[in-house]
């Protein structure tokens, strides 16, 4: 074993638990519980990345962040409401030689002001813990550069109903027509695999209608089983959509035109 192998099974060993497989040294991998190679091709991150500016939610050990670097982004924010000590980010990052910006933040504080604006987001694993996985929407949108995209990745309904029993279920398995259908499932509590974080379980046509709704619009979208995800582009916010109607302080039931703005967080131009 060379000492840079050596190096870098030490500094693996420090950090007890690990969600991404990376390799840190040649032949040396973190041992992550997800399928992190399998799920890179999911998700269709483009391969020259050359230049880009690309914000990581949800950064967690850092996988996806550094494969941006690697790809060539011109800066990469990685963002995670824990600290990277707590995860194996600090780890990984030191062992190769990151360059990436951590953030220990919100995804609901994002905003242009701090943030600037980036060109590729990702957003993995993250929106179905969400309470309001709208406005996390909404905040990225407001954060991205126009015709940005933005790469989302979740547990999904089509194939992941879950029953009083946490049992899952396809959805045509109940009614052919289900598939359909903008489809969302509440999940309370433990109900999905006894996480008390997961939230959501949107089905694919409500994945793209939620996009739509925040100024993305659907270019893919993709499942194995339970998980999937989607790659949207964003788009100027129509005066009269979703968001603006919900923001304004008063509106038109007639027209859907704003009558009266609330004052909200700004949006990117």
């Amino acid at each position: 074993m060379t000492n840079e192998a050596a190096h870098a099974r030490e500094a693996i060993a420090r950090q007890d638990k690990w969600h991404h497989t990376i390799e840190v040294a040649p032949g040396v991998f973190t041992p992550g519980m997800q399928d992190t190679a399998r799920l890179l091709q999911q998700v269709s991150l483009p391969a020259d990345l050359t230049g880009k500016r690309v914000l990581d939610i949800g950064a967690r050990d850092g996988f996806f962040t550094f494969e941006a670097e690697r790809r060539g982004a011109g800066e990469v924010v990685a963002l995670d409401n824990e600290p990277p000590d707590h995860t194996g980010f600090s780890i990984a990052a030191e062992l190769l030689g990151s360059k990436a910006t951590y953030v220990t933040e919100n995804v609901y504080a994002l905003t242009p002001e701090r943030f600037g604006s980036f060109d590729v987001v990702l957003f993995l694993g993250v929106i179905y813990h969400l309470r309001h996985p709208l406005l996390a929407l909404d905040r990225i949108h407001d954060v991205c550069a126009p015709g940005a995209r933005v790469l989302v990745e979740t547990h999904m309904l089509d194939e992941g109903l879950v029953d009083d029993e946490g049992n899952f279920h396809k959805l045509t398995s109940l009614n052919p027509h289900l598939p359909g259908l903008p489809l969302v499932q509440y999940l309370p509590g433990r109900m999905l695999g006894n996480d008390f974080t997961s939230q959501w379980a949107p089905s694919r046509v409500a994945l793209e209608g939620w996009l739509r709704g925040a100024g993305f619009e659907p270019e893919s979208t993709w499942q194995d089983a339970f998980r999937g995800g989607a790659t949207a582009r964003r788009v100027d916010l129509a005066p009269t959509g979703e968001r603006a109607v919900d923001e304004a302080s008063a509106w038109s039931m007639d027209t859907g035109e704003v009558l009266a703005a609330t004052k909200m967080a700004p949006r990117s131009a």
